[in-house]
């Protein structure tokens, strides 16, 4: 008899313990914060190129619980034999997002001069996304 009792007593703490646990997981608030920063169909991003005009989309997404202003800057940089010979600034911008909102940006541009490499990079408050593109041979 009293070993029914204690395994009531048992079972009892334990489901009390269980919804305890679950009500803190379903009501507690995460507090961190990022900013995701992609592009968007990156498995179709330009990877050689002659000298044209090419474009491409990236994305911010602000989940930092709070209205952020972000400055992006999207420049290339064009390489001969492994060595940087030039940077070019494409475009400099400020996007101001709600919490929870997204920006989907297009950008164009054009490349004049040949080198055997090009890095186009998008840069915003403190993060770097870019792809390679290869000089036709």
């Amino acid at each position: 008899m009293n070993e029914d009792k204690l395994y009531n007593i048992l079972i009892a703490v334990s489901i009390i313990g269980i919804i305890v646990v679950l009500v803190l997981i379903f009501t507690t608030k995460t507090t961190e914060s990022f900013t995701e920063l992609y592009f968007e169909d990156h498995q179709n991003l330009p990877s050689e190129y002659l000298l044209d005009e090419y474009e491409f989309e990236f994305t911010i997404h602000n989940l930092e619980n709070q209205a952020m202003d972000y400055e992006y800057n999207i420049y290339i940089e064009f390489y001969d034999n492994d060595v940087l010979k030039v940077t070019e600034t494409i475009e400099k911008e400020n996007i101001l997002l709600e919490h929870d909102s997204t920006a989907t940006i297009k950008q164009e541009f054009e490349i004049t001069k040949e080198y055997d490499y090009a890095k186009v990079i998008v840069e915003t408050n403190d993060q770097e996304i870019h792809f390679w593109l290869r000089g036709e041979e």
